[in-house]
């Protein structure tokens, strides 16, 4: 995945922008619970007056309002810019891959087949730009944002940033289970959409013998067969990612009732107590916001390999060797006549056991008529397509 990565060099500035972006954004996100927490212990504090209490409300309000604006407009310049390079970059993905696919002999189009070079060019390519753009926001938003969310909680109060600790090592538990388990189906469901395309490009193309045949019935029943295996498959993993945010969110209401609960019982909260109302109201967001970015972070992670797995076929393309090669000084041929020879000419496709051509010597001069003759499989296809070069022959010449 980080090979494809340096398609993003071009806009390695409007990346730079949008990490300073995000991370003003976490910065201001941060700062709204302990203006909060500040704002509701004043509020609630018996030793400042009514007018004092109206000051810090309007103070704080106007940072929190503040806070709030600059948070709104960084998502929306940071949102703009990672729909913009996330674009761009599928679109550099689409150009280096076809222009690679255009330099393909047959032989690498026997290698890729067809329907799995559509595969990579639509469905890989739109995964790893959908990834990209979830990166460019979470990369820098959710560790700021987690791991801040931990340090103010555990500034605030160490006994109770102990629950805090306890939920996350549950949750990342969790979900690397689950990811040990879908990640193999991830390949398969990329496999079976390969195979999808192949099946329809075959009775697309083979529409006409399909009907002489009277074999309808047949290619309906292998089109829906492979469609259903694939259904079944992302069913499965469906169903485990519908699991997942309502179990995350029972981990994470759970944790803040613990949070209120201990509080309270054990005194840390209460009359006659160093510790105020609005500061476990800030840790509360403190945690929520913590464990909302650790669950983020682990579902980053999931995701991550899935589109690793696209970025490798999308990148087995563009970096395979192409065995026909044009030279970089090409001999220019004048006074073309059209005359064709084949000089002893050996052809073996390259999983076969034997030569499907064997020493073929022939001249076909201009205006003659020069006929191929021979059963299906015989090798006709084969020796016209070693003329525009789309093969190489394995022995001989042809000129």
């Amino acid at each position: 995945m980080i090979k494809s990565f340096r398609f993003l060099k071009p806009y390695a500035g409007w990346v730079i922008l949008i990490f300073i972006l995000v991370a003003l954004r976490a910065v201001m996100t941060l700062a709204l619970p302990f203006l909060l927490g500040q704002l509701i212990n004043d509020i609630v504090s018996n030793s400042l007056t009514d007018a004092q209490k109206y000051q810090s409300l309007l103070n704080n309000g106007l940072l929190m309002l503040g806070s709030t604006l600059i948070g709104i407009v960084a998502v929306l310049l940071s949102g703009y810019l990672e729909s913009r390079v996330s674009s761009a970059y599928g679109r550099d993905l689409r150009n280096a891959l076809y222009t690679r696919v255009q330099a393909f002999s047959l032989k690498e189009m026997d290698h890729f087949t067809t329907s799995s070079l559509i595969t990579r060019s639509t469905n890989d390519i739109q995964s790893l730009q959908m990834m990209l753009a979830q990166l460019l926001r979470s990369v820098i938003m959710a560790p700021i944002m987690a791991i801040g969310g931990l340090v103010m909680a555990y500034i605030m109060s160490p006994n109770l940033t102990v629950f805090l600790f306890i939920s996350i090592t549950v949750i990342v538990v969790f979900l690397t289970i689950l990811l040990i388990i879908v990640m193999p189906r991830f390949r398969l469901i990329q496999k079976l959409i390969d195979k999808m395309n192949l099946v329809t490009r075959e009775n697309l193309s083979g529409l006409r013998v399909v009907r002489a045949f009277n074999t309808q019935k047949v290619q309906s029943q292998k089109t829906k067969d492979v469609a259903e295996e694939t259904m079944h498959r992302n069913i499965f993993v469906q169903r485990i990612f519908n699991t997942i945010w309502p179990a995350l969110g029972l981990m994470m209401q759970l944790t803040t009732a613990m949070l209120y609960y201990v509080a309270v019982s054990q005194g840390v909260i209460g009359a006659g107590t160093a510790f105020e109302p609005g500061d476990i109201s800030a840790i509360v967001q403190y945690a929520s916001q913590a464990l909302m970015n650790f669950m983020f972070i682990t579902m980053i992670l999931t995701m991550i390999p899935r589109a690793a797995i696209s970025a490798r076929r999308i990148m087995d393309v563009i970096e395979s060797d192409i065995l026909i090669k044009d030279p970089k000084d090409p001999i220019m041929v004048k006074d073309v006549v059209g005359r064709i020879e084949f000089n002893d000419v050996t052809f073996q496709y390259p999983d076969a056991d034997e030569p499907v051509l064997s020493k073929i010597s022939l001249v076909a001069n201009p205006g003659e008529v020069t006929a191929f003759i021979g059963s299906t499989g015989s090798g006709k296809s084969t020796l016209i397509n070693l003329i525009p070069r789309f093969y190489d022959p394995t022995a001989g010449s042809v000129y």
